[in-house]
């Protein structure tokens, strides 16, 4: 995740920050099970303030660090959780996934559970049998537009908006008749047999969502084919792209990990970038900076992460 042109970046179970240029800044927090320690970072979210929310899944507790990585307190969340968010009005809104939490309620099981005063308020979003079966749990499920917390979640066809007593949708993506429906989940079978049906029936899945001051951007697969599809919201224009414009078009660039307003982040392993890249280490649509980048990178190196700009069209 980017804060402030600050990179905070989960490496072999540890967080660290670096600085827009890609110098180490500092470690948050260590490894155990003591105060101010974790045993597995399940999702991070920085405040507007800095501070630091870790959540130790394996631990079942949020931990809280200052700006500079300095441990401030910790509480117990009880609860199978696999993504958090902060509300404007110091509540959390916790993203389950598909997995039951029968503590909460014996006969439903929900996605969204809503976190104030150490305990749970409201719980949103009931999970289907259908996607029970997948067991699938995306990442990127939250973001924030202006004052709108959003939330998304792949094979759903609804970016709904969350407050810490409301649950509505927000936008529908309409894929037509590659939407997903219940009915192309059958019993009886894995995530992983079940994925591959949709796979072979052409489901469009959701993977991404964002939305800017300018531009709606989300990502989809169709099949075995990922796709970004951009929206300006001033011209009214739209183009769905199997990768980016202009130097960086052929390079096969996978999935956006974050938007902010006017650009696109993309992270590779140095072994995954150069493995994706390097047939047009020598092609005219590269510039000079990605071609040395490329040329200069070995398997061993530090993960790799580009800045796409977009551009009004």
């Amino acid at each position: 995740m980017i804060k402030d042109d600050v990179l905070y970046l989960l490496s072999n179970k540890n967080l660290l920050v670096f600085d827009h240029d890609g110098n180490f800044l500092f470690k948050v927090g260590k490894r155990g099970n003591g105060p101010g320690e974790y045993l597995f970072i399940s999702d991070v979210f920085i405040n507007d303030d800095g501070v630091i929310d870790v959540f130790d899944g394996d631990q079942r507790r949020m931990i809280k660090y200052d700006q500079n990585g300095t441990y401030l307190t910790d509480f117990k969340v009880n609860y199978n959780i696999s993504q958090i968010y902060r509300g404007d009005d110091d509540y959390y809104i916790f993203y389950a996934g598909n997995k039951p939490n029968d503590d909460i309620s014996k006969s439903n099981r929900y996605n969204i559970l809503i976190f104030e005063d150490e305990r749970i308020t409201n719980t949103y979003h009931p999970v289907t049998n259908e996607r029970y079966r997948l067991r699938y749990v995306p990442r990127n499920t939250f973001s924030r537009f202006q004052d709108a917390i959003l939330f998304q979640e792949c094979l759903n066809d609804t970016i709904y908006r969350v407050t810490n007593n409301s649950f509505s949708p927000y936008y529908v993506i309409d894929f037509s008749e590659n939407n997903f429906t219940k009915s192309k989940v059958e019993k009886g079978k894995s995530y992983s047999e079940n994925k591959m049906e949709l796979i072979t029936k052409g489901v469009s899945e959701l993977t991404y969502f964002k939305e800017t001051d300018n531009f709606i951007v989300f990502t989809f697969q169709k099949g075995t084919k990922g796709y970004i599809y951009l929206y300006n919201k001033d011209s009214g224009n739209s183009k769905v792209l199997k990768g980016l414009v202009n130097d960086l078009e052929e390079t096969g660039l996978s999935y956006p990990f974050l938007v902010t307003n006017d650009k696109l982040y993309f992270y590779y392993s140095a072994e995954a970038f150069i493995r994706r890249h390097s047939h047009n280490i020598g092609g005219s649509n590269l510039d000079e900076n990605y071609k040395k980048v490329l040329s200069t990178t070995s398997d061993e190196d530090n993960p790799i992460i580009i800045e796409a700009h977009l551009k009004h069209f």
